[in-house]
Parts: C-alpha cells; structure tokens; sequence
C-alpha cells in the first residue's frame, strides 16, 4: 500500500518556521515528507534536513519523495525522543528549526495489517515502530485488571474504563484475544447500550488509550519536552553569542528572538497543562499555532492597509508628482519593505513601479537630446 498522509496546517507550519536558505532543520516525524519537501524547496546547497521516524514505512516513503533534495535531506529511522544523540552523532550542534507532527498517521490507520483500526478485524498490533517486541495484544492478554482500567481511564478518558478491564479479564480467562474484532465485542458488552447508540465508535477511546500505552506516546513527550527545553536553553545562548559577536543583523536577531520566545510558550504550556493524552496535547498546541497564525494574518491586512492609505494620500496631495517618487524610491531601497511587497503585494507601488521607469526613460531620452543638441552647438 503506498504511504499516504495529508499534512496539517502545511502552509502555515512553512510561514512559521521562518525558513532561512542556509539553515538547518530536524522534523522529528518526517512521515511521508509531506512537510520536508516544501521546506527542502526553499533550502540552497548549504542548507540541511534531518528527518527522524520510526515507522520503516514511513521511511521508506519519505526517501523516496526527498530523493530530489538528497544532497541536503539526512533521514534517520529513530524516535524524536532520541534528537539530541541523533544530532550530536551527525555532528550538528544547533538547528534553527524543530517540527514534530504527533499522533498516529492516515497511512497507520489506513493499513489494516498494523492492527491500530477498530473498522477491520485484523491482528492485535499498533506498534509505530515493528522492531519493537511489546504490542496491543500483549497489553491486552497480560496487563492486571488495574493496569488496564487505568490505562483506559487516563490515556483514553473513557468513563467505562473499570468495566471495559473486567470484561477483558474474563474473557481472556477463556481465551487470549488475539483481533481488534474480539477486543471490539468485549468492549461493546462493557458499555450500556444506549450510551453506545449515542456516541462515536464504542471502542475508540480504548484503541486510543492501548496505543499510547503500547508506544509510550506520553513518555516519549514528556522526554522530547525535557530535551527541546533544554535546546531552547543552548538556542538562547548561542543568540547572545551571535548577537554579541555582531555575527547576526539586528533584524534576524530580532526574528530568532521571536521564534525563540514563541517555542518557550509552548513548552511551558504544555507542562501547565500537565498533558495525560498526547491527542489532547497536540489538539492545543494546533490552536495555540492557529492563533499566531491569525494574529499574523490580521497584522498583514492592516499593514497592507496602511501602505495602501499611504499612497492614496500622497496622490491626493501632491498627485504623481516628486514626494510620490521619494515614497516609492525609499520603500524600494528598503530590504524589509521589499520582502514585504514582493511576497504580499501592492497595487499601488506596482502601478507607480510603471510610471518610475517612464519618468526615469524619459529623463534619459531628454539627457541625451540635450547631449546631441550641444554637439550642434
């Protein structure tokens, strides 16, 4: 089955990684490369990807597709817990970018011989990495009734959780359950039937509390938020050094502060909110993600106002005349309003963009006529 997977907010995960030519980047769920193919776009020779995943079919997928950047893209089959080690042993001492994608993929789910979906009956699995021993089915056939009930009752949130382990004990004592089909009619028979007439998928919360435990999702997180807070330390001295150095312009100092002081928020609300579900973790830190994005989104539109305003007032003023020509001359000798123009547009720069080359022409055809006129004289 081809590896298949939709990247969430793509367009905005690009914006927000202020992508530098030259920089270096680590995805830590690289997936199908959905992200780090776009990113590799806007890398030169000198930039560098690292992409880190577990799921040999993942790699498999993302070498693939990258194979056009291989120069610059590094892949490594491992777990994003394990950044630090993988980036010491590559010899890279800081990044100018993380992205994680967390959770399990379409393609996962999709492939129903990996046993992480509760629409086939198939073989009790739901291992991201297949190297490693421990599975569902293990969890399900060995875990006490304790374990059980409070995997399901913290990782899944399911209010049926001491009912749901007692029914998987007592039917594990009359045989091993072996498919999701048969953990799924356990399931059914712990839940009342009219609560199951009125939810989502009776087994859902339960796949999902199984998961996490057979992948150690939460602990891998809480390992992956100590070592990145700790990356945000060394990042942050390293930006003193720089800035110290005079080795960055005040402008990118001033982005990678932001960048800077944007993952610390993160990181500390993510620990605030004392996480119990990596689902519910991932879900928040997307709308705190979303809310910088719209922030951003309505400061674009103003600023595009005010630029706009700004030559409607000049024209109406002086008309097209010599303070329009010193505007238009300052904002294109401005790096950052360039940027600014050329990625977002103005109609009014490009429209009197037209009429500065008319005038300038027409300032050289008036110098050279008064040239020849002078060699008559």
């Amino acid at each position: 089955m081809e590896f298949k997977h939709i990247s969430v907010l793509l367009d905005e995960t690009i914006e927000e990684l202020h992508i530098k030519p030259d920089g270096i980047y680590v995805d830590g769920t690289l997936g199908g490369g959905g992200h780090a193919y776009h990113v590799c776009q806007k890398l030169s020779e000198k930039g560098r990807y690292i992409g880190i995943d577990q799921d040999a079919d993942a790699i498999a997928a993302s070498t693939k597709r990258l194979e056009p950047f291989k120069d610059k893209v590094t892949i490594v089959r491992d777990n994003y817990v394990n950044m630090p080690k993988v980036l010491h042993d590559l010899g890279i001492e800081h990044v100018d970018g993380i992205l994680l994608d967390l959770g399990v993929s379409s393609f996962q789910l999709d492939e129903k011989e990996r046993g992480f979906t509760y629409r086939e009956d198939v073989p009790l699995d739901m291992r991201m990495d297949q190297r490693q021993s421990l599975t569902a089915r293990d969890i399900v056939n060995e875990y006490s009734e304790m374990e059980l009930f409070h995997i399901i009752r913290d990782y899944g949130e399911e209010k049926f959780a001491k009912n749901i382990a007692k029914h998987i004990v007592n039917k594990r004592k009359e045989s091993p359950i072996e498919t999701t089909g048969q953990l799924i009619e356990v399931i059914k028979g712990a839940i009342p039937m009219k609560v199951r007439a009125v939810g989502g998928h009776p087994a859902k919360k339960t796949f999902q509390a199984i998961r996490i435990e057979c992948n150690r999702e939460l602990d891998v997180l809480k390992d992956s938020i100590d070592a990145m807070e700790e990356f945000i330390f060394f990042r942050r001295n390293a930006l003193k050094a720089k800035l110290d150095s005079e080795l960055l312009t005040s402008a990118d100092g001033v982005l990678e502060e932001e960048q800077i002081r944007i993952l610390e928020e993160y990181f500390q609300t993510l620990k605030e909110w004392h996480i119990r579900d990596i689902i519910d973790g991932y879900d928040r830190i997307c709308i705190l993600f979303a809310k910088v994005c719209a922030g951003r989104r309505e400061l674009l539109k103003r600023t595009k106002k005010v630029l706009e305003n700004a030559f409607l007032f000049l024209e109406k003023c002086f008309g097209k005349e010599q303070e329009l020509l010193l505007f238009e001359t300052e904002l294109t000798a401005d790096d950052q309003a360039g940027i600014f123009i050329s990625s977002y547009g103005c109609a009014h720069y490009f429209q009197n963009c037209d009429l500065l080359l008319y005038q300038k022409q027409e300032r050289e055809l008036q110098k050279e006529c008064r040239v020849i006129l002078e060699d008559k004289d």
